[in-house]
Parts: C-alpha cells; sequence; structure tokens
C-alpha cells in the first residue's frame, strides 16, 4: 500500500515540474501567410500600359492621314514631217479628257514640186483634201472642171495675201485664187465696167481666180433687192453673172 501511494505522488510531482506548454506570437511580428498573395499590380500596370499603347497608335493612324491631288496638263502639240502636217490638242480637266485632232494629209511629191515651182514665195502653208464646203470661190461659176476624189488644197500666204490652189491627185494644177481687199487695185477695165453696168450695187467681195492662161474676177456685189455675183475677164468684160438671192 506504502508503494503504491509513493509511486503515485511521484507521478504527480513530475506532470507539476513540466507544467502546460504554450505558443506565445506577437501579432506585430506575425509573418505573412504563405498562402496569402499580396495584390499583383504588374497586371494593371500591363492593362494600362497596353491602352496607352492602343491610344497612342490610334493618335498616330489619325494624324498619319494624307490626301494627295495629282493635276496633269498636256499642251498643244504640233509636227511636221516631210509633207505631213499634223495638229492636235489634248485637254484634260475634272477627270475628263477631252481631245481635238485634224486630219493629217501626205502630199505626193510631184504635187509638192510643182506647188514650189509655182509658188516659192508662199508662206504659211497647210494641205488638205478638197471639201465642197469649205471652198472660197463659186466653183461653178469659174467654170473650172469639177474636183475628183483625192484632190488636194493648199491654203497659204503671199506677200501677206491669203491664197488658194488646188491640185488633182494626179499633180496637175487645177487652178488658184486669192481674195482682193482693196478694190483700187483692180484692173482698170474691170472697175469701169461696176461703174456702168453695177452703179447702184456695193462690192462686198472679189476673188482673182488663175486657171492656166487664164485670169478672172469673181466679183459679188449687193443693194437693196439682193445679191449678184460677176465673173469678168481682165478687160472688163462679163463672162458669167449670177443671181445670189431677191
Amino acid at each position: 500500500m506504502k508503494l503504491k501511494l509513493a509511486i503515485l505522488a511521484a507521478g504527480v510531482a513530475a506532470l507539476a515540474s513540466c507544467g502546460p506548454s504554450y505558443r506565445v506570437t506577437d501579432p506585430n511580428t506575425q509573418s505573412p501567410n504563405s498562402n496569402s498573395t499580396m495584390p499583383d499590380s504588374s497586371g494593371s500596370m500591363n492593362n494600362h500600359d497596353s491602352s496607352s499603347s492602343m491610344n497612342n497608335m490610334s493618335n498616330q493612324s489619325n494624324s498619319s492621314q494624307t490626301t494627295t491631288t495629282t493635276t496633269t496638263t498636256t499642251s498643244p502639240t504640233t509636227s511636221t514631217s516631210g509633207n505631213t502636217t499634223t495638229s492636235g490638242n489634248t485637254t484634260s480637266s475634272s477627270g475628263n479628257v477631252t481631245t481635238q485632232t485634224t486630219t493629217s494629209v501626205t502630199v505626193p511629191s510631184s504635187i509638192s514640186t510643182s506647188f514650189s515651182s509655182q509658188y516659192p514665195n508662199a508662206s504659211g502653208t497647210t494641205w488638205s483634201n478638197y471639201d465642197a464646203n469649205k471652198v472660197p470661190i463659186d466653183w461653178e461659176l469659174s467654170g473650172w472642171p469639177a474636183p475628183e476624189n483625192g484632190t488636194y488644197v493648199a491654203n497659204f500666204n503671199v506677200d501677206q495675201y491669203p491664197y488658194y490652189a488646188w491640185y488633182d491627185a494626179n499633180g496637175v494644177w487645177i487652178g488658184s485664187s486669192s481674195a482682193i481687199s482693196d478694190y483700187k487695185t483692180l484692173p482698170a477695165p474691170v472697175s469701169k465696167m461696176i461703174t456702168d453696168k453695177f452703179s447702184d450695187y456695193t462690192v462686198t467681195s472679189v476673188n482673182k481666180e488663175t486657171q492656166k492662161d487664164k485670169t478672172a474676177y469673181e466679183i459679188e456685189m449687193k443693194n437693196k433687192d439682193g445679191k449678184v455675183k460677176v465673173l469678168a475677164d481682165e478687160n472688163g468684160n462679163v463672162i458669167k453673172q449670177k443671181v445670189v438671192n431677191k
């Protein structure tokens, strides 16, 4: 019995000497929990940088817009090669192109040689094909042979006076005409004929017509009743007379 009491007392004493075990932690020195995560500011910064970069790119794109205007103008051109004359005019405006070009005419060398021999002092010569709507004289009144296809027309100046000359396709000269603006230079017999026979008319135009060895004057006159055309030779003889209108 005494032995049991002794063992019990020893056990109680041992328990008393050990005492309770506690762990005290200072809240101010507590380490972060390994499971806790600090706010990640890098994501926010990255988002901000991305947004800023996109805005800058947008601003640069807007500021780099470019408007380009191109205007093209072509000047009139004229070129002459041998006996061929070509002239043209090209313009461009507001996207619409308008183009004007005259038909080129190549004159046979036989005609060119004949013309140069007849009119060595000719200047400003231009060639074209015969056009009945662009004849400066009354062809019917002149009595010249009717022009055929392939007839060439030379328009030129001699001493600043305008001339026309016609050549057939074979290079044969048909005739020539020149306008006379100073009626006082008409041969005296022609002027007298006008005064004697057409005293109540006023002269409106005169063309001197030359065909082979013949020279005639086509005179157009008018009065209150209408117009007449007269073809007279150098001696004042009326070859033909034609009423234009009444």
